[in-house]
């Protein structure tokens, strides 16, 4: 089952009577009243996409579909409610429709709000949700949550983390990642990280990890779990290429066998990270740290 992730924001101009309702009552929703025009008098009840001109409409419809349809696991946030609710949709599960009122923006008209039902529902506390939360989708009311989706799912399922690599998300891989090279046991191959130049990950176009080590030699650092010869892989290969200037170094870390250095971009191997920097004393810390958010 896929993971999906849902933000209930004040965007949705809605009264806090009907938000508490559906929030309280364990449902997920959206709020797209116009199909054509601001000027409509009414609410759209239609869970169709093709019946919306606005594109942000026609997505999230789009994605509230797939979820009745195929089921999943989702991730909500509301405003009014620290951390987030986590549950379970069932396949097949139909679109509902409630009739609430607007907000501020438009009081006293009907709104129609498209909703499904949440199952084995679950609370995460804000200071557990926030390790959680650097990889959520960004933009949008509804999406699919590639990244989060193991987790969210152990969650809802009551079932116990396993401490492996293929666990950790992308955002925590780039963080593992940073920190073997930050307290780095394999000098002899890697480059030691002095100091960090932009923080991790969603920063820069073409690399993951940019910073200096203690010889002054700019590190360029790309993180994937994907094979070294996957197509997504060499597109990122060939984009750290091009920061080998002076004495720069540039690091592809991926699913490979063993070392190598391949025009000059040093390949290491993903899984030797996570073993190796399992052992040392700051690795022990961090890994019981980031495995133990939901036990």
């Amino acid at each position: 089952m896929k993971t999906f992730f849902i933000r209930h924001t004040k965007e949705l101009n809605i009264d806090i009577k009907t938000f508490n309702k559906l929030m309280n009552e364990n449902y997920i929703f959206i709020h797209f009243p116009y199909e054509h025009s601001k000027d409509e008098p009414h609410d759209s009840k239609s869970t169709n996409p093709d019946d919306y001109s606005f594109k942000n409409a026609r997505d999230a419809l789009k994605t509230l579909n797939a979820l009745s349809k195929q089921g999943g696991y989702v991730c909500a946030e509301y405003y009014i409610k620290n951390g987030a609710i986590v549950g379970k949709i069932e396949a097949g599960t139909k679109i509902g429709r409630l009739k609430g009122k607007w907000g501020d923006s438009n009081p006293g008209r009907t709104a129609v709000l498209k909703r499904l039902k949440l199952r084995k529902v679950k609370h995460v506390s804000h200071d557990k949700y926030l390790m959680l939360s650097a990889g959520r989708p960004q933009r949008g009311t509804i999406k699919i949550w590639k990244n989060g989706g193991k987790w969210i799912e152990y969650v809802v399922n009551d079932k116990p983390i396993k401490v492996i690599l293929e666990n950790l998300s992308s955002t925590q891989q780039e963080v593992l990642c940073s920190e073997y090279l930050r307290n780095n046991p394999d000098t002899k191959i890697l480059p030691k990280m002095e100091s960090f130049l932009m923080p991790v990950g969603r920063t820069l176009k073409d690399i993951d990890i940019v910073g200096l080590s203690g010889k002054n030699e700019k590190i360029y650092v790309q993180v994937t779990y994907l094979d070294f010869n996957d197509p997504e892989t060499q597109k990122k290969f060939d984009k750290l290429k091009k920061y080998l200037n002076g004495n720069a170094k540039a690091i592809l870390f991926c699913n490979c066998e063993r070392y190598d250095k391949v025009d000059g971009v040093i390949v290491y191997p993903l899984e030797m990270v996570f073993k190796n920097y399992s052992k040392s004393p700051q690795g022990k810390k961090w890994i019981r740290e980031i495995f133990s958010l939901f036990k």
